[in-house]
């Protein structure tokens, strides 16, 4: 079996993002989704509780919170540690709407 046939999985692309997420590529985070859904495959819960964390550890809100939308929106399910962390962020910018918004989807 030649290696350069098999199919990258999730988990690749979760350590790729994780990766460059650490060296401070924020842009290169967006390239790995990117490339990630040319080559096939769609983000699943991994990917998304991964870009949730690499936002707002990088103190993106309004990416974590896209991210997050996108990760209910496929899912129709929602980690909770997706949520606190969400949450946490939220409270610690002072972004009232996104604590709201947050609030009402623990209910």
């Amino acid at each position: 079996v030649e290696l350069s046939r098999l199919p990258l999985r999730e988990p690749y692309y979760v350590a790729l993002a994780q990766a460059y997420a650490a060296a401070g590529e924020l842009s290169k985070v967006d390239e790995v989704v990117a490339e990630m859904m040319e080559s096939g495959q769609p983000p699943g819960q991994a990917m998304f509780s991964t870009l949730v964390e690499i936002y707002v550890q990088g103190g993106q809100l309004g990416r974590a919170m896209q991210a997050y939308e996108e990760l209910k929106a496929s899912l129709g399910v929602l980690p909770g540690p997706v949520l606190t962390a969400l949450m946490q962020a939220a409270k610690g910018t002072g972004s009232v709407d996104a604590v709201l918004v947050l609030q009402s989807e623990m209910r």
